[in-house]
């Protein structure tokens, strides 16, 4: 095993980008302006009233806000942002007494069957609508056509190593498919620890002892091993609960044709969603079944990269986002072009 990770660097928080909104006030202005060399405008999708859509650009959308009461929601106060068609969505929340915070959605979303009753409503649109806690903590929660979903919180200046350190724990997927994991995150500092057969409950202890040195992500492949979704969900919390200080947690979530599959993927989902800094990789989506063996599983050997590559651009789409790239690439232009409207 490696040694252990080295201190924390830093990596320029997305954040920066908007401070400017924070100055923003009253009526929620048209926003235009555009990414790239090309000037167009950015579509605004409303809540009723509070302003005309502008030209689209097929790039960028934002998504003003009115409150419960009807009043427009201030652009500095709460946006809803997708970069590109193809980006995971960010939900910019402006702090009365701090920096604003940024939220990922997409597939950093966990869905949940509805906010907890402390969590008020900050702003409603067409077809969206934002809930979060009164202490403006990392609990936000979207409502959309498709459902209600806590967004995850992106971190803020200084919780992210240069290069970001990244811990794999996992059976028998993760172990066939490790140097494909280490060469598609080469520029990460990765420690992974994969054994054949390992059930969530040995994770329990591991995760326990990586969170002494804690990384900044954790990935957690367990649950294809496990018969019984009552013990999982325990071992899960535990792991969860030891990796609570780290930025973002990742599970992979289980593939398999064994009967326990679909329950341990619900407890995946339930066990995520209590708390505000995990995600989940649907692998049981993902898995190509061209490429796995006769037990729909495991990956046929030559095919162990598939993993990987439907792994790291998960952990990549993070560490850019954080970085005022990806999904946050246009946040700079967002803010001047409110500025200006």
């Amino acid at each position: 095993m490696p040694g252990p990770f080295r201190s924390r660097g830093r990596i320029a928080p997305a954040v920066a980008a908007i401070a400017a909104l924070l100055a923003l006030s009253g009526a929620c202005a048209p926003a235009t302006g555009a990414e790239g060399p090309a000037p167009s405008a950015v579509p605004v999708v409303n809540g009723p009233g509070c302003a005309r859509p502008t030209v689209l650009d097929p790039r960028v959308t934002i998504t003003t806000f009115r409150s419960t009461e009807g009043r427009c929601v201030p652009a500095g106060r709460l946006l809803h942002v997708r970069c590109g068609d193809r980006l995971d969505p960010v939900v910019l929340v402006g702090s009365r007494t701090g920096s604003p915070k940024l939220f990922l959605g997409g597939r950093f979303a966990v869905p949940v069957a509805s906010p907890p009753q402390e969590a008020g409503v900050v702003g409603e649109a067409q077809d969206v609508r934002v809930s979060m806690s009164a202490d403006e903590s990392d609990w936000l929660y979207v409502a959309e056509e498709d459902g209600v979903a806590r967004w995850l919180s992106l971190p803020g200046p200084g919780a992210v190593s240069t290069p970001p350190e990244a811990l794999l724990m996992g059976d028998s997927i993760l172990a066939g498919s490790e140097p494909f994991v280490s060469s598609a995150l080469e520029e990460w500092s990765t420690r992974i620890d994969a054994v054949i057969g390992r059930p969530s409950a040995a994770g329990v202890a591991l995760a326990a002892e990586s969170a002494l040195v804690p990384p900044d992500v954790a990935v957690v492949e367990l649950g294809t091993n496990d018969a019984d979704p009552v013990a999982f969900r325990a071992h899960a919390d535990g792991i969860l609960a030891s990796f609570a200080a780290l930025p973002l947690v990742v599970w992979v979530n289980v593939h398999s044709p064994a009967p326990p599959a679909a329950a341990v993927n619900r407890e995946i989902r339930l066990a995520a969603a209590s708390v505000p800094n995990a995600a989940i990789a649907n692998w049981n989506a993902a898995a190509p079944a061209a490429d796995l063996s006769a037990d729909g599983v495991h990956l046929s050997p030559g095919h162990e990269a598939a993993f990987a590559q439907f792994l790291a651009p998960l952990l990549l789409a993070w560490r850019a986002a954080i970085g005022g790239r990806g999904a946050t690439r246009c946040l700079g232009t967002v803010a001047a072009a409110a500025r200006t409207s």
